[in-house]
């Protein structure tokens, strides 16, 4: 019943289309399901990128104070080394719907040298929790 109904409401191009999905649904959905794998890890892999160059400036900091007071884009970002320590070959945001080769110029296209900077300075110069937060006087 309900496939005849649906029969009529697809027409006679919505039918064909039905059959060949139905026919080809195991190398579709296998498609479907790569796809989803492949963007997901360009999406981590960014992440990681980022995390990791987050950490590389964050030492730099600690290592020598006076670079806190220089202008966030005049700090020198490892981009280099630690693309080069990733191994899968893909990056993307994760509002992308096709993922970047992975290159330097890419992931400098996608990450900000002034965010960069900042949440590693965030890291340097933790700020102190309020006393008091929460509690009625």
């Amino acid at each position: 019943m309900v496939r005849a109904f649906l029969d009529q409401m697809l027409g006679e191009f919505g039918r064909s289309l039905l059959v060949f999905y139905e026919t080809n649904s195991l190398w579709i959905n296998l498609l479907v399901v790569l796809y989803g794998a492949l963007i997901v890890l360009s999406w981590s892999n960014l992440k990681n990128i980022r995390r990791a160059l987050i950490l590389a400036l964050a030492e730099k900091l600690r290592e020598r104070p006076e670079l806190a007071s220089v202008k966030k884009a005049a700090l020198e970002v490892p981009w280099e080394q630690v693309v080069g320590q990733v191994r899968y070959p893909f990056v993307a945001r994760q509002t992308d719907l096709l993922p970047q080769r992975l290159s330097v110029e890419a992931v400098q296209n996608l990450l900000s040298v002034e965010d960069l900077t900042e949440e590693a300075l965030k890291l340097v110069n933790p700020v102190p929790a309020r006393e008091g937060k929460g509690k009625a006087k």
